[in-house]
């Protein structure tokens, strides 16, 4: 019996992965966040005195979702360049984050979720 020989073991970078999860996470919380900011906003308009500190409450609530989509669409960049494997993750990762940042950009569910909890005034309409 000859010698057993080991190959050297290629090191895993789940980068793609995790970029993914990252993405998954920014999406929810930034569409979280702007469902929580516009929900906030109505309950005020609807109670008749809206809160002065209204757009800090909105940054607040949706910075932590931009901040991880950012972070996803580095870090998918950076497993697209960098290893072959988890590409469709890593891809996924990338476009969660652009979603998400666009989708914060526009306040697109949140001005649709603030028409839907505004309940105007009779005096008003």
């Amino acid at each position: 019996m000859g010698p057993i020989t080991s190959r050297t073991a290629q090191a895993r970078r789940p980068l793609g992965v995790i970029s993914f999860i990252v993405g998954i996470l920014a999406a929810a919380l930034s569409v979280g966040g702007q469902l929580l900011a516009a929900r906030k906003h109505a309950t005020d308009w609807n109670a008749g005195h809206p809160m002065a500190d209204q757009p800090l409450v909105h940054a607040l609530s949706v910075t932590p979702g931009l901040i991880l989509s950012i972070l996803a669409f580095v870090i998918g960049c950076y497993a697209l360049w960098g290893s072959r494997e988890h590409r469709g993750f890593a891809l996924c990762g990338v476009s969660l984050g652009v979603i998400a940042v666009a989708l914060t950009a526009v306040d697109l569910p949140g001005s649709m979720a603030f028409r839907y909890w505004y309940a105007p005034l009779w005096e008003d309409v």
